[in-house]
């Protein structure tokens, strides 16, 4: 009876393993580090920042940095600054300030308005100028509604 449990458990095990996936596994300093990476990202966005010179700057490999950075944080490195830098836009836009989009792109770390625009639309679903005027009516409605 012993070895048939065992045998049925080792069924069971082995049939398991084949829906599951193999997910990597990072050192503790790797995932610091990257958690430092993260952190930096968050205050130094605007900047120029490529995955090479984090890599350089934080002593760890671009694969282990990228790796480790999507199974942390659900997304890669340069996905992660680009949705960094439209969030910071769309804050920009949405009434804080009348800057232009052309400034506000420059502001992000976008040399090529055209650029930053379609980075805006990819992630916002909107141009940048669509986005404010929709951000304005929005608040407009809402300062309506307030005061009746």
């Amino acid at each position: 009876m012993i070895l048939k449990v065992l045998e049925l458990l080792c069924f069971v095990n082995v049939s398991g393993c084949e829906n599951q996936q193999c997910l990597p596994c990072f050192t503790h300093t790797v995932v610091e580090t990257v958690k430092r990476v993260y952190d930096h990202i968050k205050s130094h966005f605007k900047e120029e920042i490529t995955v090479s010179e984090l890599a350089v700057k934080f002593n760890i490999s671009e694969t282990n940095l990228c790796g480790c950075f999507k199974s942390l944080f659900g997304q890669p490195v340069g996905a992660y600054i680009r949705a960094e830098r439209i969030n910071y836009a769309a804050e920009l836009l949405s009434g804080r300030t009348e800057m232009s989009v052309g400034d506000i792109a420059s502001l992000v770390g976008y040399d090529n308005q055209s650029k930053f625009a379609a980075a805006f639309k990819a992630i916002k679903g909107y141009s940048p100028l669509a986005y404010r005027k929709r951000m304005r009516n929005a608040d407009s409605e809402q300062k309506q509604d307030f005061s009746e």
